[in-house]
């Protein structure tokens, strides 16, 4: 359709009007030079319902809102004193991928499974700590999420015809980001409990001394 009709143009899907952008040099001015603008894209079904309405830091159309997320992401996760202490675990995810890799030498290998399962799992690290014993459930979960995410859905098209759900997305998204809440509060309960026992040890080492 490019050929057609050139490097940018809309097209209609169902009953819903799309913006096709076709060369890297208006990719970037989309998505980086005017992001704010063109940011006010319409939530998916399935995205709607993981995101709580389109609060957060992908989705979210609200500006104000959105930089608030991107600066506690950047402070408490992307800064560089954070990157330098989680460095030891981006090394070790990295090598046992390449040993991965080397052990399957003659045989076919998923590349996409394989390099998203090594970024949850150093994601995992950076963010809960290397010895969380839920890496494996949580990235099965994102896994299926995204599948999700990126499975065609009529009524993204359609959306007069939400309530009837006819390809179950939003049905099954709804059951994987319960799954995701558990996990997120199973982690959370187990931080607490490692920080009010930390917290414990010190007060009786300080009684002791």
């Amino acid at each position: 359709m490019a050929r057609n009709y050139g490097p940018i143009f809309k097209i209609w899907l169902g009953s819903k009007l799309y913006v096709v952008i076709n060369t890297l040099r208006l990719a970037k001015v989309v998505v980086r030079d005017q992001d704010e603008t063109f940011a006010n894209r319409t939530l998916t079904i399935a995205a709607s319902v993981i995101t709580y309405g389109g609060e957060d830091i992908t989705w979210s159309n609200n500006n104000s809102f959105w930089r608030n997320l991107r600066k506690i992401l950047v402070h408490e996760v992307l800064s560089n004193k954070n990157l330098e202490a989680c460095s030891s675990f981006r090394k070790d995810e990295v090598r046992k991928t390449i040993r991965n890799v080397y052990r399957k030498i003659g045989t076919r290998i998923d590349v996409n499974e394989i390099s998203s399962s090594m970024i949850a799992n150093i994601l995992t690290s950076m963010v809960w700590g290397k010895d969380t014993h839920l890496g494996v459930e949580l990235h099965i979960v994102v896994s299926k999420i995204v599948e999700m995410l990126g499975r065609p859905n009529l009524l993204d098209f359609f959306p007069f015809l939400t309530r009837f759900d006819l390809q179950g997305v939003e049905r099954e998204t709804k059951r994987q980001f319960e799954k995701l809440d558990q996990i997120f509060t199973s982690i959370i309960d187990d931080r607490i409990k490692s920080l009010q026992l930390g917290m414990k040890e010190r007060n009786i080492f300080y009684k002791l001394y």
